[in-house]
């Protein structure tokens, strides 16, 4: 998906972004968060700028405020320690490693804040800004 295409109608028309923006409304048929949709408002996919990660009650408070859960039924499990990553390998697998991920069990509506339920989400958030990567909610989750 073209984040900055997103980025600049967020910023501007946001009620047409999923017609605007390339590859958005592939993202949503997928059922695939590729956007930061979770973040809070005034919040940014930058490095902060004092270079602290964040930590896991942030990334607590972030899943449960988008997913609409008490923060006390989420799971966080910290990104792993990086063995010696070799050149041009990406920090954050398909497995969740290097990143914060996230999960509940308890009912929620996922992203979309409709009115059907799923049992449960997955989620995964950077470790240095805490921006949303992908999300996943209820059996559209992968086997992990």
């Amino acid at each position: 998906m073209n984040q900055d295409a997103l980025q600049a109608c967020l910023d501007s028309d946001s009620d047409d972004c999923l017609a605007s923006v390339p590859g958005l409304a592939q993202c949503v048929v997928t059922v695939r968060v590729c956007n930061a949709a979770a973040l809070p408002t005034g919040g940014s996919l930058e490095e902060p700028a004092d270079g602290a990660d964040v930590s896991a009650a942030d990334i607590r408070a972030r899943a449960a405020a988008a997913f609409d859960v008490p923060g006390d039924v989420v799971a966080v499990r910290p990104p792993a320690a990086p063995t010696a990553l070799k050149p041009g390998a990406r920090a954050a697998s398909s497995n969740g490693d290097g990143v914060w991920t996230v999960s509940s069990s308890s009912s929620t509506t996922g992203l979309q804040r409709g009115e059907r339920r799923f049992e449960g989400f997955i989620a995964h958030y950077t470790p240095r800004t805490g921006a949303l990567l992908e999300a996943c909610w209820g059996d559209l989750c992968d086997v992990q």
